[in-house]
């Protein structure tokens, strides 16, 4: 479900969409199964005319996670795949 946020001054008339979930831990069924999921979630939204964005990606080295949260607070909509390591 996409909860719209009111518009920020980053917004791109409602397109884009941030994807946030637990990564990194691709070695365990868990993960693999976690990351698979995520990727065809993306690949729908994409499909679907939204433009995705996901840390893992939008990210470079040396950029900080801070940055990236204010980015998501101005964005118009978050989709949150909400996992037991996520929440850790």
């Amino acid at each position: 479900v996409l909860v719209p946020a009111p518009p920020g001054p980053d917004d791109d008339g409602g397109r884009e969409v941030f994807v946030s979930y637990a990564w990194g831990d691709e070695l365990d069924d868990a993960g693999r199964l976690r990351g698979a999921a995520v990727d065809r979630l993306c690949d729908r939204l994409g499909r679907g005319g939204f433009r995705v964005v996901r840390d893992v990606a939008a990210m470079r080295t040396g950029d900080l996670i801070s940055g990236f949260i204010l980015r998501i607070g101005r964005g118009g909509k978050v989709v949150v795949v909400l996992s037991e390591k996520y929440l850790r």
